[in-house]
């Protein structure tokens, strides 16, 4: 899917993708981050050419990889490492994409093995059942087909499988996030064209997903650690996080908005609604619902990108200050300050900071915000 941020062709300097777009779409990730075993869900897509509906495993911080590192530690953190299962629009929904894809080499060179499902005649016009299990030496994709799950396809140390597929199942060894999303590629080749004109909305609907982690023994545990049923009118926000931004090559940005449960089902929106140019991180926690009803306040921090020169601007909506933080890559603090204002500033030229990536972690008494800033 290649998602996230804009980080496809100079991985030398992080980019939020901050243009203004003409569409909204969704994605949810779980919290934590998990390592091998068994994900089901029951997914149903959207009939929309251009328009994907997607589940994926991904490892937090790919796409943060520097061209250049210094210790295998470093390459071992940001490695690009993610395993997809992405339903297309186009065609009557007649078709879904499995697909690992794994950094190659210290250059960033990314690979992807991805292969073609057409089982069944639209997976736009009801649920289907997917099951992906996945160990140290094999990823296997399951689709229900008349009531039992069948294997549609295995990367295995056991069977044919291409030497580089084999390199790409070795590369997947890190705990990864659980994704949903919806979303629309400018890539015609890849998602089909796009009819702008149409301004209908579209919603892909998730029953229900669970997660059975690998035990020690090599087998997979019967006991869920994750089983949500979406039930109720709200998303379980112990378990998910909603997120807000856009990447390049996709139409929409991803908005609190789009992501709804009712009826005990997930509901992801595609559709028409502007959004502007915005400094939100990958994942946006700040309209999380508090046992008061109210929602947590929202974290402003600009400019970001920042030049070494600039007066880094944060602004909490809290009255009643916090604490700060600021972590390099490999998480040592490098900075940290208190601040008793709604407001506060860092003067980023007195730090003498090399340019690269750093993680602003900002604490107040209603949220803890982490911000990837880029100088």
């Amino acid at each position: 899917m290649l998602t996230l941020l804009c980080l496809i062709t100079n991985l030398t300097t992080l980019t939020i993708c901050a243009q203004d777009r003409d569409w909204v779409g969704a994605e949810i990730s779980t919290r934590d981050a998990f390592r091998y075993g068994r994900m089901e869900f029951s997914m149903r897509a959207v009939n929309r050419s251009g328009v994907l509906a997607n589940f994926f495993t991904y490892k937090t911080n790919s796409e943060l990889t520097p061209s250049s590192r210094s210790s295998a530690a470093t390459i071992n953190n940001y490695e690009w490492e993610e395993i997809d299962l992405e339903i297309f629009g186009q065609d009557n929904a007649d078709h879904y994409e499995s697909n690992i894809i794994y950094e190659v080499d210290r250059n960033s060179r990314v690979d992807n093995h991805a292969e073609e499902h057409d089982n069944k005649s639209s997976y736009a016009s009801s649920l289907t059942e997917f099951r992906i299990d996945w160990r140290p030496r094999s990823i296997r994709w399951f689709e229900k087909i008349n009531g039992s799950y069948v294997m549609v396809r295995e990367i295995s140390t056991a069977n044919n499988s291409t030497a580089s597929e084999i390199t790409g199942l070795e590369e997947m060894d890190s705990p990864h996030t659980f994704r949903f999303n919806i979303w629309s590629s400018t890539n015609v080749g890849f998602a089909g064209p796009f009819t702008a004109s149409d301004q209908s909305s579209q919603e892909a609907i998730i029953d229900y997903f669970r997660y059975y982690p690998l035990g020690a023994n090599g087998q997979i545990s019967s006991t869920a650690t994750i089983n949500d049923n979406f039930s109720g009118n709200r998303l379980n926000e112990s378990i998910w996080n909603i997120a807000g931004y856009t990447f390049e090559g996709n139409r929409a940005r991803f908005v609190r908005s789009s992501v709804r449960v009712s009826g005990g089902r997930l509901r992801l929106k595609f559709g028409p609604g502007f959004t502007e140019r915005n400094d939100e991180d990958p994942f946006d926690n700040s309209a999380k619902h508090l046992d008061n009803g109210k929602k947590a306040s929202q974290l402003r921090v600009y400019p970001n990108p920042i030049g070494t020169q600039n007066t880094l601007n944060i602004v909490t909506h809290s009255k009643t200050g916090g604490t700060l933080t600021l972590h390099d890559v490999n998480g040592k603090v490098i900075y940290s300050k208190t601040f008793k204002a709604n407001t506060t500033q860092i003067n980023i030229k007195s730090l003498h900071l090399n340019k690269g990536i750093y993680i602003l972690k900002v604490k107040t008494n209603a949220q803890v915000h982490n911000t990837k800033l880029v100088i």
